[in-house]
């Protein structure tokens, strides 16, 4: 959700809730929405991406993401479990998925396969996504994320994703924390989707099930080719692979159409 979203919503939710609770919309706008040692209430958050709060969902027309899914090592399935929180459970096939966003507002995210009992209409034993870290460049995207407990940080991200090619630099601080490539092969593979699958993210002990619902799509173009990914080893789930280079079958996807980031509570 962009800030000017955000804070119509804080605005429209202030009317009934009362201006100890939350700031008007044009203090909202004015001020920065992290003030150091402040946090807007997580009913308050949860509330605004809420499916089809107040009639306004969060929506984006299109979108280009790169993509790779890997089995996570069967000898290193403790310190898995280790990275998930406790109110998480192993999935059934303990995955890792490495995704870039882009071109232009990137976002380089790293995820792992995980089950929520709480989630009542996904299958637990495929489950959905518990992401460690998300790079991203928009202030927009750093913001949202973190409201609803992404693990967000503002990178510096450059590259470009295609049906072509894609290549993906993420640094920190001006220490490179993961590098992307990826060549298309003329073989077909079976279509996958795994950006449309939930994500559990948590804030305050709660968890929050956030999905990317398709209204409406127009076109979806998918390649699949090999895919290398390096990874700094201060990465925290560097300890998660052997070395610090995969490699396997990814893929870029192209979309265009209607897409509504929302959240569901089950």
């Amino acid at each position: 959700m962009n800030r000017r979203a955000f804070g119509k919503r804080v605005s429209i939710l202030s009317i009934g809730a009362g201006a100890a609770v939350v700031a008007p919309a044009a203090q909202a706008m004015r001020a920065p929405l992290f003030a150091p040692g402040t946090m807007w209430p997580s009913w308050l958050v949860r509330a605004c991406y809420n499916e089809d709060f107040l009639g306004v969902p969060q929506r984006f027309p299109s979108y280009k993401m790169a993509s790779l899914v890997l089995p996570a090592p069967p000898e290193r399935l403790a310190l898995y479990r280790s990275m998930l929180p406790k109110q998480l459970d192993m999935p059934a096939v303990p995955l890792l998925y490495i995704s870039a966003l882009g071109p232009g507002d990137f976002e380089v995210a790293v995820s792992i396969r995980a089950s929520f009992k709480g989630d009542r209409k996904t299958d637990p034993r495929s489950g959905g996504w518990y992401p460690l870290t998300m790079g991203v460049t928009a202030d927009s995207a750093l913001q949202g994320g973190l409201l609803l407990g992404y693990p967000k940080y503002k990178a510096e991200i450059t590259g470009d994703i295609s049906l072509a090619s894609a290549h993906v630099v993420v640094k920190k601080q001006g220490v490179e924390q993961l590098g992307l490539r990826w060549a298309p092969e003329s073989e077909p593979v079976a279509e996958s989707s795994p950006e449309l699958d939930p994500f559990y993210v948590l804030r305050d002990g709660l968890v929050n099930i956030m999905e990317t619902k398709v209204r409406r799509l127009d076109t979806r173009e998918q390649r699949n080719g090999v895919m290398t990914v390096s990874c700094s080893a201060q990465e925290p789930w560097a300890e998660l692979i052997k070395g610090m280079t995969l490699q396997g079958t990814g893929s870029v996807v192209s979309t265009t159409g209607q897409f509504d980031l929302t959240r569901r509570s089950r």
